[in-house]
């Protein structure tokens, strides 16, 4: 991996044409990946929040957060902050005010009120598959297995649905055709698992991949029908199995229809929409285990367990600041991961 760089996380600005013009930063970096990740003496340049200030171990950090904070968040920013430091920007700035976290919201929009003031709308542009796992894994951080391998199993039924729908677009099948037959697809998970293998046959000409019906599948079914209370491990290995799953269809859809993978992950995004022309909208695609975009996919192939994730969960409840590029800046420190033409 290039660079030593192998967690960045994408941010975006919505202008209107006039902001536009001044806005010259191309890419936000969030700190919380550069301060883990960056080689010295870069990591020891960043400005921290001050409660880490003298508690640079990462045994230090986790002990705090422990105490604090148990919960999946987003780290969010203030778009008028960042818009503010672009206009000025030559090749790097930081925003001072510290990035503003949040509960997950299911329609993937956040109202930010920063230290300033601001108040502004913030989107998330993952897909619902990836922040459901994504949840999953912080679950098992907090000690909560059944809850797990709920979040798991929910992640890889959207996964079914994600699949079918770039199927049926590779396949040429209208949108109206695709959300009527949705309607009817929608009310059980059985016709929903239908819908996964036979598009599959349809794109490859053979069966997908499947969990185990005589181990993960029983599994599952104990513990969200029956009760059962998984172990820490045994959450871990379901959910192995289902990143396994998802993975490798992933690379099958990328190679088989990526034009339909990409058309169909941007329809599923929450809509970003400015609702007047001084309003700037920012967005923001959080770094999860399970990878659709391209765009994320350029900075390495995601870790393939579980397990591997989680100081990079510990990590991610952190207060850390946010750094601007200029599109020249971010050419220099990443040659390898950006387009020329962009």
């Amino acid at each position: 991996m290039s660079q030593g760089w192998p967690y960045v996380r994408q941010h975006s600005l919505i202008l209107n044409s006039d902001q536009r013009s001044y806005f010259h930063a191309t890419c936000l970096l969030s700190l919380s990946t550069i301060i883990m990740a960056a080689p010295k003496p870069l990591a020891d340049k960043i400005a921290v929040d001050d409660r880490f200030a003298n508690r640079r171990s990462g045994a230090a950090r986790r002990a705090w957060l422990q105490g604090q904070l148990k919960m999946m968040v987003v780290r969010l920013f203030c778009p008028k902050c960042a818009y503010a430091v672009s206009k000025s920007l030559v090749d790097y700035a930081e925003i001072d005010v510290p990035v503003p976290m949040s509960r997950l919201s299911d329609s993937g929009k956040y109202e930010v009120v920063c230290g300033h003031g601001h108040t502004s709308i913030v989107v998330v542009n993952n897909l619902k598959f990836e922040l459901l796992f994504e949840i999953g894994i912080n679950a098992i951080v907090d000690g909560y297995p059944r809850e797990a391998v709920s979040s798991f199993s929910a992640a890889l039924e959207r996964f079914y649905e994600f699949y079918w729908r770039v199927a049926m677009i590779h396949l040429s099948v209208s949108e109206e055709a695709i959300t009527a037959a949705w309607k009817t697809l929608s009310r059980q998970s059985e016709r929903q698992l239908g819908a996964y293998v036979v598009s599959s046959l349809a794109l490859k000409k053979e069966p997908p991949c499947l969990l185990n019906p005589n181990r993960e599948t029983e599994f599952r079914n104990n513990v969200i029908h029956k009760g059962y209370v998984p172990t820490d491990q045994e959450a871990i290995d379901f959910g192995d199995a289902v990143m396994a799953l998802i993975m490798q269809e992933l690379e099958n859809l990328r190679r088989i229809a990526p034009e339909a993978l990409e058309a169909v992950y941007k329809s599923l995004l929450p809509k970003n929409e400015q609702t007047s022309d001084d309003e700037i909208v920012g967005g923001v695609n959080v770094l999860t285990a399970n990878r659709c975009n391209a765009s994320s996919q350029a900075w390495g192939r995601p870790k393939s367990n579980v397990s591997s994730h989680f100081s990079r969960v510990l990590s991610e409840r952190e207060p850390k600041r946010m750094a601007l590029l200029s599109k020249e800046e971010m050419a220099r420190r990443f040659p390898d991961h950006v387009n020329p033409s962009s």
